[in-house]
């Protein structure tokens, strides 16, 4: 994926963490993955991907794991 930066602020005040928001301006992707679309994770609705230890953004505890997906916009 090519980004750029929206913008970025503390995950929390006083946190050492911080919350990034970026454009996706272009993906790539091996098209025998897209071809042989077993599980569902591409195509014309999105792009699925796995969101590791993601932080409450007004606390900053940890939280469990979960699926993020690309919307395809264009």
């Amino acid at each position: 994926m090519e980004c750029s930066l929206e913008w970025e602020k503390p995950l929390f005040e006083g946190s050492n963490w911080i919350i990034l928001c970026g454009r996706v301006n272009h993906i790539a992707i091996n098209e025998e993955k897209i071809k042989n679309n077993v599980y569902g994770r591409y195509g014309k609705t999105g792009y699925m991907y796995n969101i590791h230890s993601p932080k409450n953004p007004i606390d900053g505890k940890e939280i469990e794991d979960k699926i993020g997906f690309i919307e395809i916009l264009k």
